[in-house]
């Protein structure tokens, strides 16, 4: 009977076996009667082989569900338009005269002497001879992406978005410091270590993705707010090369102030001085006993650091019976001492790139090789080492820094 919204669709009868017996069909779905839908007749087909073989020309048939050809294959006339859709999959040997419109999959040999639509796959051989040719769907350049790489860093993050970038295509950094932490330094360079030009915008940066990727160097530090550990010192320049190395000694206890509110980064640094801040850094322990040197009396603020240092070899007097605690350090002595301190390891190191090293005292030599290839101590200048002067403050504050977090 007619129903209501259903197709109405003719059936193909082969024969008597035939299982639709040529009869007219309401469905709302041809592929539960039949492998094959002629369109052009409105004619369903149990086999798609017989849908195939019986098409003329300017008519189309869509293989409606998974079907197999007979062993002899089907032939696809010229003029007639076969469709296999998507997720559908036609097995066996085909030969193309007309057109093949292929969304989905021919499990098997095809000869084609026609055209192919082809979105699909051919599992088999496709062979084309006799004029007939292939159109394939139109693949897009592949045009390629370049990565940012952050290196990991401490006391805030940078987010580039996107992560990944065309050439020529902006990039932007967000920076994202921690509370007490504000941005120092970054750098973006490229795969051949070249800067890139960065352009300030709100909240941080952006770049044009060169060719090859980039990578993200960011180095945060203390603001010089609340949180600062050398906050009450009102001498220390939060915006100096020297406050983080200033910060980090004030908290690890190894240089204490001038005075309550002075931490006189910018002085030099005392023999006594030094003798204190490796006495602080031991955790102050207990000494005995008595010193030789006749300027170090018992009872000031260095005496027990100078005993310390002595007697554990880290540190000699000037004379046998003088140490000069208010002298200057230089920076060969500050090398030594923190040489000693380290147990007096052996180095492989070299001078030979400084044009002064003849004035460092054969005394100090392996010592000053040490700091030197540990990376303790910098040149003045690339090519000077200047192991005769003195020493800052601030800059023994570096120095400590460098050694102890290596």
């Amino acid at each position: 009977v007619e129903g209501a919204g259903l197709k109405e669709v003719k059936s193909y009868k082969k024969n008597e076996d035939s299982g639709l017996k040529g009869y007219t069909y309401y469905t709302d779905d041809v592929s539960k009667l039949g492998e094959a839908y002629n369109t052009k007749t409105n004619t369903v087909y149990e086999d798609a082989d017989d849908a195939i073989n019986e098409a003329k020309a300017n008519e189309t048939v869509q293989i409606v569900k998974n079907a197999s050809l007979e062993s002899g294959g089907a032939t696809v006339a010229d003029g007639v338009t076969l469709q296999v859709p998507a997720d559908v999959t036609l097995t066996g040997k085909l030969t193309n005269k007309g057109t093949i419109d292929l969304d989905g999959t021919i499990d098997g040999n095809v000869i084609n002497e026609g055209t192919i639509d082809y979105d699909g796959k051919i599992t088999g051989t496709l062979t084309n001879q006799n004029g007939g040719k292939v159109e394939y769907p139109y693949v897009p350049p592949v045009i390629p992406t370049y990565k940012t790489t952050v290196e990991e860093c401490e006391g805030g993050s940078v987010v580039a978005s996107p992560s990944s970038a065309r050439e020529g295509q902006k990039v932007t950094l967000t920076v994202k410091p921690q509370a007490g932490q504000e941005l120092k330094s970054l750098k973006v360079t490229d795969k051949d270590g070249d800067a890139v030009t960065l352009t300030k915008v709100e909240g941080g940066y952006t770049f044009n993705m060169p060719k090859g990727g980039v990578t993200v160097t960011a180095v945060f530090g203390c603001d010089g707010g609340a949180a600062c550990p050398s906050k009450g010192f009102t001498d220390v320049d939060s915006e100096k090369w020297y406050h983080e190395y200033m910060d980090y000694a004030v908290e690890k206890g190894l240089l204490e102030g001038t005075s309550p509110t002075t931490m006189e980064p910018n002085a030099t640094l005392t023999r006594a001085q030094l003798a204190q801040i490796l006495y602080n850094l031991e955790g102050k322990p207990q000494v005995q006993g008595d010193l030789d040197f006749t300027d170090v009396a018992e009872g000031k603020w260095y005496y027990a650091a100078i005993l310390w240092a002595n007697q554990e070899g880290v540190v000699d007097g000037m004379s046998p019976d003088t140490f000069q605690p208010g002298t200057n350090i230089s920076r060969q002595d500050l090398a030594l001492m923190l040489y000693r301190y380290a147990g007096e390891p052996e180095t492989q190191g070299s001078l030979e790139k400084f044009q002064d090293a003849g004035k460092v005292g054969n005394w100090a030599k392996e010592a000053i090789t040490w700091a030197v290839e540990e990376g303790i101590i910098d040149g003045m200048t690339p090519t000077t080492l200047e192991p005769t002067g003195t020493a800052t403050r601030a800059q023994a504050a570096a120095m400590l820094q460098r050694f102890l977090e290596g």
